[in-house]
């Protein structure tokens, strides 16, 4: 590559670079804190300690970033969605290296241009979640593997072990990562012993075969257990339990969430429609990947089908581990194998195929956390604020978001060690049961509630409630969207 071509790459990528940062910075504040976000901040501001003992079935590594984080930034919502927008921006540079390294200098920037666009990549981005941070780490992961492979160095080894436990350490998903990446090297393993010509299987299979291969999967596996001997405490918990059990409906639908995020519109339906077909034509047309006569190629179809397919499987017959914001890793190597597609085109269709699928994504992007529609807690808080005396305790539905609502009412609270204890003396009510909410004092209380929520236990919570108490004929509050918004009311005896 001519030093010219090379700076106009470097160029080109760094523009990538800051349209992928900038879509996720635009109105990175503009939705207020919701439930997962709150207990991210929550559980990272009392250190490392509290951290590691914590009974959250997801692993620890992003709440430590977040707990130094803050430390330096403070705890607003941008602040706090902040981190992860510089983790989904590392991504599309971290998507572009596999990508060119896998195929070719064009692949990699065409999915750079995608991963950039993405709407769900975008909106993972804007969560204070562990989201984007593991996105990255699974895509350095694979891109150390396939380092590795090709040339088993003491440096890439380590590397890969690094980023392999720093992904296990951050989403409990990096587990199909792994599986992705442990059946790509026993694939080419079985690939090579089939050629006959002895210098094209030396060429294939790494320099330490599959010893070398199961000593790094031990040290990875070794790295990790200081956590595993935590789960049968986590588990007894029962955190684990709060996913449904998905259904075949649901599983295909959720395959547009991978182009379109959240947002389901007309133009993500066809951008979908576009996407398969690349795939499809990928499979079909023997790409010159394919008729190097190695299995290479497979190494991202085993990625998208272990994020995907696997979980699906598994929520199905085991553990309901199936939900959008978990498979959404499966985009990666979802868009990096559509722009392998584009790429393999003649020059016309490849550049109208290219312009369509960036055009289309960048549309969607500017729809940035739109349909999550989160409760307006801020604007909750500031009603209780002007309307509750000083004694009127507080009734929250459902329970889990007090922690929601006091971010905006009551900080030191939420800021508290021992938040429960703050929480009772500042008349804050969560109830779990309808036995509790019949024992409540003859007194008015004020209910705070998300409505759109049709939850069994919601409904029997709410039934009681009205055998004993009045609604106050004038609505106090209602804000956000119609379907799921935070509600003030008055209670009377």
């Amino acid at each position: 590559m001519t030093k010219r071509r090379t700076q106009r790459t470097k160029l080109i990528l760094v523009l990538i670079l800051l349209v992928a940062f900038l879509l996720r910075l635009t109105a990175l504040g503009a939705e207020d804190i919701w439930i997962d976000e709150a207990y991210s901040a929550a559980e990272s501001q009392h250190g490392i300690a509290r951290i590691w003992n914590s009974n959250d079935p997801t692993p620890p590594l992003y709440y430590v970033f977040l707990y130094f984080w803050m430390g330096l930034f403070g705890s607003s919502v941008f602040m706090l969605r902040l981190l992860s927008v510089f983790f989904g921006t590392l991504l599309v540079l971290a998507g572009y290296a596999l990508a060119r390294h896998h195929y070719d200098e064009k692949t990699g920037l065409l999915a750079a241009a995608l991963l950039a666009c993405s709407p769900g990549l975008i909106a993972a981005s804007q969560n204070a979640r562990s989201y984007a941070l593991f996105f990255l780490l699974a895509t350095l992961s694979t891109y150390m593997y396939v380092r590795w492979k090709e040339r088993d160095a003491a440096g890439t080894r380590g590397w890969y072990i690094l980023t392999s436990t720093a992904m296990l350490y951050t989403h409990p998903f990096g587990v199909f990562v792994l599986l992705a990446q442990n059946l790509h090297f026993f694939t080419v393993i079985a690939h090579s012993e089939k050629k006959e010509a002895k210098k094209e299987a030396k060429r294939q299979e790494p320099k330490q075969g599959i010893a070398g291969w199961a000593g790094i999967q031990a040290a990875i596996f070794l790295l990790f257990v200081p956590w595993l001997l935590r789960l049968p405490g986590i588990i007894q918990t029962g955190t684990l339990g709060w996913l449904p059990r998905p259904t075949l409906a649901y599983g295909i639908t959720t395959t547009l969430t991978l182009i379109e995020g959240t947002i389901y519109s007309r133009i993500g339906a066809v951008t979908g429609v576009l996407v398969l077909g690349l795939l499809v034509l990928l499979l079909s047309q023997r790409s010159t990947d394919e008729k190097k006569g190695n299995a290479d190629g497979l190494l991202l179809w085993y990625w998208l089908l272990a994020s995907y397919l696997v979980p699906f499987i598994l929520a199905l017959i085991f553990i309901p581990v199936f939900t959008t914001r978990y498979v959404l890793i499966a985009a990666i190597p979802l868009l990096i194998l559509a722009s392998r597609a584009i790429i393999t085109q003649k020059k016309t269709a490849r550049n109208v195929l290219a312009v369509m699928l960036v055009t289309s994504l960048l549309l969607m992007s500017l729809f940035p956390l739109q349909s999550t529609m989160n409760p307006r807690w801020s604007e909750a808080a500031k009603v209780l604020e002007e309307r509750r005396a000083a004694d009127e305790p507080l009734i929250v539905l459902p329970a889990y978001e007090v922690l929601s609502l006091s971010y905006y009412l009551l900080p030191a609270c939420f800021q508290a060690t021992d938040r429960e204890r703050c929480y009772q003396k500042k008349g804050l009510v969560a109830l779990h049961s309808p036995e509790q909410a019949r024992q409540l004092e003859g007194r008015d209380y004020w209910l705070v509630r998300t409505s759109g929520l049709t939850s069994q236990n919601i409904g029997l919570l709410m039934d009681t409630l009205q055998e004993r108490y009045d609604i106050d004929s004038v609505r106090a509050h209602q804000s956000g969207q119609p379907t799921y918004a935070a509600s003030s009311f008055l209670l009377g005896p």
